[in-house]
């Protein structure tokens, strides 16, 4: 959501005249993916909770975390497991139901002005890279870096190094 946050932003001509340049980590300009659409359909109909942990676990996880790091990273898994249950089902159902239906900046990311470092997993299934090569298509002045191999959405955990390290020569670029 930072993400999406900081498109709108950023295509705000109001308000991108503040930046000098911008990081869009796993994101898209508009939600185009259809597993997670039918996710918030079963979360409105109530055949899922997002205050069940065997949901959280298999389906959300899921969406999140590539199967190594699911293996390798447990305490985080559970840490995050553990927060999301924290979250009050409403807030989360209508957040997540918001940007399904309501989210898409595609038609105005030309716009962006400053230099843009786009990254994605590329097997990240919440948000797909294709988003990704379409924003990084459209924003002038970007490059889009695809973590490898086997990334999914959460790239700072799961690929930290290579993360840190595109976004630290992205800076030294401003």
């Amino acid at each position: 959501m930072g993400g999406m946050i900081s498109l709108i932003y950023a295509t705000n001509p109001k308000l991108a005249k503040r930046l000098e340049g911008l990081i869009l980590m796993a994101t898209a300009p508009k939600l185009n993916n259809p597993g997670l659409v039918q996710y918030v359909k079963d979360l409105k109909s109530g055949e899922m909770s997002l205050k069940d942990r065997e949901t959280i676990e298999t389906i959300f996880i899921g969406l999140c975390f590539q199967r190594k790091a699911r293996k390798e990273q447990t305490e985080l898994i559970k840490e995050f497991v553990d927060l999301t249950l924290l979250n009050e089902e409403y807030v989360g159902l209508r957040t997540m139901e918001s940007i399904v239906n309501n989210f898409d900046v595609e038609d105005k990311l030309q716009n962006i002005s400053v230099p843009t470092l786009i990254l994605t997993g590329d097997k990240d299934l919440f948000i797909l890279p294709e988003e990704s090569k379409i924003m990084n298509e459209k924003i002038p002045n970007s490059n889009l870096v695809i973590l490898t191999p086997k990334i999914g959405h959460m790239i700072q955990y799961e690929a930290n190094e290579d993360y840190t390290k595109a976004i630290e020569d992205f800076l030294k670029t401003l």
